[in-house]
């Protein structure tokens, strides 16, 4: 019965959907945290704000087009 309610406890629930505009915010600031963690990897400064001063267009083009995507999660328990 524990084993049980731990399993239910761990469980997470994903859905995994294509990027919208109401995405774009969130998913350059991401982008800004990966720079960061590569930054810092690499022995740079590790502030990063590249992909929110200059990604904003790159966005847009990539959910625009057919041949490319951005997935996000919206997690739930």
């Amino acid at each position: 019965m524990k084993r049980q309610i731990e399993r239910i406890v761990y469980t997470i629930l994903m859905n995994v959907r294509f990027a919208t505009s109401k995405d774009k915010k969130a998913v350059l600031a991401l982008m800004d945290e990966l720079g960061e963690e590569i930054n810092r990897a690499r022995g740079y400064s590790p502030h990063n704000t590249e992909a929110t001063r200059v990604g904003g267009s790159m966005f847009d083009e990539i959910i625009s087009r057919r041949d490319t995507m951005i997935f996000v999660k919206d997690v739930s328990v």
